[in-house]
């Protein structure tokens, strides 16, 4: 729970925790709540062939919930010493992404979920994701190759945005 949450970083200086339904604009959205205890939830339904059907993992409900764009809820001085950013978003983390809009310039590095194959009806897939850091100044530096789990990139440098964009 976000209260959970709250008191798990409170032993963290300059930690905060926000909530918020992070998306590439303001508007309704439907939220999609998972059966195992919320952690798979997303704005997304899972796709037909997702990779936990072993397991059980459902969709058991969903609600109408107003989404908000980062640069709606911080200004770059606000977020100017977060600098490594963490997305696991069940699918979605593009569309918060592109509601960062400028502030993506304060990330130097980010780790973010991906999928190879789809998870959620819509959600995103790492191709997808990768090239849209890359226009953005970002280099991949790992990313797990199964057909879910984490990648992670870094902002480039002045030199290496050069050479790839003159390529």
């Amino acid at each position: 729970t976000f209260r959970k949450l709250r008191r798990n970083i409170s032993k963290f200086p300059n930690q905060i925790a926000v909530k918020a339904l992070l998306d590439e604009r303001e508007r309704d959205v439907r939220f999609w709540r998972a059966n195992n205890s919320g952690a798979s939830s997303s704005v997304f339904p899972l796709a037909q062939n997702h990779g936990y059907k072993s397991i059980g993992l459902a969709m058991v409900g969903s609600r109408k919930i107003r989404s908000a764009r980062l640069d709606q809820l911080f200004s770059e001085s606000q977020l100017s010493h977060f600098d490594h950013w963490v997305l696991d978003l069940q699918g979605s983390e593009l569309r918060a992404l592109r509601g960062a809009g400028e502030l993506l310039s304060v990330a130097s590095s980010l780790e973010v979920e991906i999928s190879r194959e789809p998870q959620y009806d819509g959600g995103v897939l790492y191709p997808e994701l990768r090239d849209f850091l890359m226009e953005r100044g970002f280099r991949e530096i790992l990313a797990e190759p199964y057909f879910h789990g984490i990648a992670f990139f870094e902002r480039r440098s002045a030199a290496q945005t050069q050479v790839v964009t003159n390529r």
